[in-house]
């Protein structure tokens, strides 16, 4: 399975008063899943409509199993969402017409699949030259497609934010899906919106790409359309594979963004909270029987202030030689299997809360109360934080409602 590292941000824009995009990262069943949606509507309903569709689609992953193909998930979830969106407009007056668009990039095993409605964009940046990934649902590129007017022309043409498709759209709703398709050692995979496609060619974004890791890309290409007027929201993901690695064990959500900026993360194998416990039992038994068991896990992850807590369980990788000749005596094992069982404990809670909540809390929120989990050292404690910030998200979830 190929190893990743990505970066990923939103901003506000120089001219809009509200950020109607909304992106996000899940560890799936079938693999990393990276998505932007970007909303329409007036009366706030764009930034709804952009995270009920987030929002439907992490549901429609979570259903998903492994007998089923990531493009047919990618199809359901997208489905799914333009249902789901449509309902909501029909029954309430002010969100009438009320949609967003979506792009969809899931790296499953050694392939990658890419789904897409509307006109945010994926690009792939392969053996030295770019390509894009989607072709815009807009008016604009049929006028290319026709061979009526050119690439470059397109870029200026004065309804190129004119979409024929979105997600909310109601039956006449179209999506395209792309793969399984191959991945290259280090290809990397930019989705944005066109806050940022707007303003920047395709050579300038492979440019700044090529160049910088994930989250420097992202904030270099965030500042060049800032510097060029900035007229909508940006929204920026960037995919980087950086080798092959074993299937592991994924868990949803892995990471989950609102519209606030993330840095870079690299993603390898990581332990499962049960095989921690296992392994470092069997470990220290296998000690007393002259066994020589290794299990290894990794674990190399940057945050930031504003990125959200991650909250995935790591997987083992276990193999029939000791690393280095190391040992390990029974108390040791003991000791840290107490330490993983706390850990796996407040993963779990952090976990639940993001589960339950992660559609009306703000990335902000889940970073304060991830810290304060995260410095207890018994369950009891957890507990307390635990109950204290479910009682504040409900009720912070039934005004949402009400209003």
């Amino acid at each position: 399975m190929a190893g990743l590292e990505f970066g990923n941000l939103s901003h506000l824009g120089r001219v809009r008063n509200k950020n109607e995009d909304f992106f996000a990262v899940y560890d799936t069943p079938l693999g990393k899943l990276f998505i932007i949606c970007d909303g329409m509507g007036g009366h706030n309903c764009g930034e709804l409509a952009s995270r009920m569709a987030v929002d439907e689609i992490r549901k429609m992953f979570l259903r998903v199993n492994n007998n089923t193909s990531p493009a047919t998930a990618i199809s359901k979830s997208l489905e799914v969402a333009n249902n789901a969106i449509h309902e909501q407009g029909t029954r309430n007056s002010e969100q009438t017409g009320m949609g967003t668009t979506a792009v969809l990039l899931l790296i499953s095993g050694n392939t990658y699949v890419s789904g897409h409605v509307g006109d945010s964009r994926i690009y792939r940046i392969c053996n030295g030259r770019i390509e894009r990934v989607t072709k815009d649902h807009s008016y604009v590129q049929t006028l290319v497609d026709r061979n009526l007017i050119s690439l470059k022309d397109a870029q200026m043409h004065p309804e190129k934010n004119k979409i024929l498709y979105f997600l909310g759209q109601g039956h006449e709703m179209q999506y395209s899906i792309q793969g399984p398709l191959p991945l290259q050692g280090h290809d990397k995979f930019v989705l944005c919106s066109d806050g940022l496609s707007d303003l920047l060619d395709d050579q300038e974004i492979f440019s700044i790409t090529q160049s910088n890791p994930p989250q420097e890309a992202c904030l270099r290409l965030q500042d060049l359309a800032l510097k060029r007027g900035g007229h909508d929201n940006i929204t920026i993901q960037v995919v980087q594979i950086v080798g092959n690695r074993p299937a592991g064990h994924n868990k949803l959500p892995l990471h989950f963004n609102s519209t606030e900026s993330s840095r870079s993360k690299t993603i390898l194998n990581w332990l499962i909270a049960i095989g921690v416990t296992g392994a470092a039992l069997v470990n220290a038994v296998g000690i007393l029987i002259g066994a020589k068991i290794d299990w290894t896990s990794q674990n190399n992850r940057h945050g930031s202030e504003t990125s959200m807590v991650n909250v995935s369980k790591p997987d083992v990788q276990q193999s029939g030689a000791a690393t280095n000749g190391s040992t390990t005596n029974l108390s040791e094992a003991l000791e840290r299997t107490n330490d993983d069982t706390i850990k796996s404990y407040r993963d779990k809670k952090i976990e639940e809360l993001k589960e339950n909540y992660g559609h009306v809390v703000f990335q902000r929120d889940f970073d304060k109360v991830g810290k304060e989990i995260n410095e207890k050292n018994t369950k009891s404690e957890i507990d307390i934080v635990f109950n204290k910030t479910k009682e504040s998200f409900s009720s912070k979830q039934k005004n949402q409602t009400a209003n």
